[in-house]
């Protein structure tokens, strides 16, 4: 069976304090940490899901220097972040992450104001992507990728969390509305629902539940 992947990543950007240059323009520096974090998960339909241990992290720093001498431009942003983010991000991840470089630039300066000259900026950008690879393997004859009934996967009933229920088993990130399968066990509302879908075993304790061909 091949692996499901599924990835997710988020952002954060911190202001530095402003120094003086010598020079008479608007220095910015972002200053990216780029972090990949991966997570691989054994399903054995027979004696049920484990971590594997091959706990992988990756961290690649960089720089994206925009020098700005007459007017702030988004192509100028643009061309230096991607070139910093490199290939580490694609597609609507990379352009996210650009846009939000653009718009956290604009918010340091008012546009009522000229640019300042002689003045370097710092920006502290993190960029953290978690990838977790699901792999399959044991007999499936009896059921294990059984889809649940539709009807059962419905009537799953929202409900808050407690203190230790904050991560979501399947995706790994942190809890606020869940659901809640029938063996008390809580994951995200569309985690479980797809996993559900494929599978009609609790992805923790192997609660089987109900599948549309049950007598």
């Amino acid at each position: 069976m091949d692996p499901e992947y599924y990835y997710h990543t988020s952002f954060s950007i911190t202001k530095k304090a402003a120094r003086t240059t010598i020079f008479p323009h608007l220095q910015i520096n972002f200053n990216l940490s780029l972090h990949k974090e991966y997570t691989n998960y054994l399903i054995n339909f027979e004696t049920g899901p484990r971590h594997l241990p091959l706990p992988l992290s990756h961290r690649s720093p960089s720089t994206a220097l925009i020098i700005v001498r007459e007017h702030l431009s988004f192509d100028d942003v643009q061309e230096a972040v991607g070139a910093a983010i490199g290939d580490s991000l694609r597609g609507h991840e990379r352009s996210h992450a650009i846009l939000l470089a653009w718009e956290r630039l604009l918010g340091a300066f008012s546009p009522q104001e000229p640019l300042p000259k002689y003045v370097e900026l710092d920006f502290d950008m993190d960029v953290w992507t978690r990838y977790w690879y699901v792999h399959g393997e044991g007999s499936d004859d009896g059921g294990g990728m059984v889809p649940a009934a539709e009807e059962e996967i419905r009537m799953l009933e929202e409900c808050d969390v407690a203190e230790e229920e904050r991560y979501c088993s399947i995706c790994l990130e942190e809890l606020g509305v869940a659901l809640r399968m029938p063996c008390s066990h809580v994951f995200h509302g569309g985690c479980i629902k797809d996993w559900l879908r494929k599978s009609h075993y609790c992805p923790l304790c192997r609660y089987q539940m109900p599948t549309a061909t049950t007598e």
